[in-house]
Order: C-alpha cells, then structure tokens, then sequence
C-alpha cells in the first residue's frame, strides 16, 4: 500500500490535471456561445467535437479520482474528500483545498455557461421555427404571423408566401 504522501501527490496531479480540463472546457464553452450568437453554424461542428472530448477526460480523471480515493478508504463525496484533505499535513491540506475548490469554481461556470448556450440554441430554435411557419403559412408556435405592414397578426389560417 502507497504512503499518505504519494497518495496526496497523486490526487493533487489528478485535480491539476481535472483543473486544466475543466479549464479548456470553459473555454470552449465561451467560444461556442459566441459563436452561436453570431449563428456561424460551420465553427459549431468542431467546438461540439472539442466538447466531446473534454468532457470525455474529465469523466476519465473523475472516475480515476473517484477509484484512488476509494481504493485509500475515501470516498469521492464531499465529505470523503475533506477527510482525505483533512488527514494531511496543514500546508498540504490547504494546498489540495484550494485546488478542489478552484475545480468545482470551474465546473460551475461550465454548467452555467452550458446553461446559457443551451437557451441561445433553445431562441434560435425558435426563431428558426417561427420563420418558417411564417414562409410556409402556417400558424407559428405563439400563434402570430405578420402582415403586410410588418406588424404581427393573429391569424388560424394564412396563405404561404411561397404561394405569393
């Protein structure tokens, strides 16, 4: 069996190496939302790939995480991690803390990001839908069309202007 330090050591370069992922991943994240609201379709592709794979890493280092601790007696839970920080010298201990809380610091931002660019796919969704409901004269999801004046009009039924 591993020593405490080595054991700490390995933990430590495990969330080094997840604060680097989740690093990237929050990058990427603010690539894509401003790609999706300048709507560059093509770009959206490869960021979806990069996502892919560094959200990939990160359930890898997780799960190599989670099996270290657990071999060592911990579990991966917030209470397991601060008894393992906690059973390390106070310089060391402080040194793993700061770096699990700069970890979940940057997963939060990514679920918040994530967030939001789910809900600028979620408008452009929509607006994608109600611009062709209106080509195709059919009743849009809010129940408007526009008329001739540009306003927008309750109608069932509409003539598409592909007809026009």
């Amino acid at each position: 069996m591993m020593t405490t330090p080595h054991i700490a050591q390995q933990v430590d370069a495990l969330l080094e190496q997840q604060i680097q992922a989740a690093d990237s991943l929050k990058h990427t994240l603010e690539d894509e939302g401003n790609i999706l609201i300048k709507r560059d379709f093509e770009a959206i592709h490869t960021l979806n790939q990069q996502k892919l794979e560094q959200s990939a890493l990160l359930e890898k280092l997780h799960q190599e995480h989670h099996h270290l601790l657990k071999k060592h007696g911990f579990s991966y839970t917030p209470d397991g991690m601060n008894s393992f920080i906690n059973s390390h010298p106070p310089l060391l201990s402080i040194q793993l803390r700061q770096k699990q809380t700069s970890l979940l610091v940057l997963l939060d931002n990514c679920q918040k990001l994530n967030t939001i660019n789910g809900t600028i796919i979620a408008a452009n969704r929509h607006s994608t839908e109600t611009a062709l409901a209106i080509l195709r004269g059919q009743p849009t999801s809010d129940g408007l069309t526009y008329g001739a004046n540009g306003q927008s009009v309750t109608t069932p039924h509409s003539n598409p202007l592909i007809q026009a």
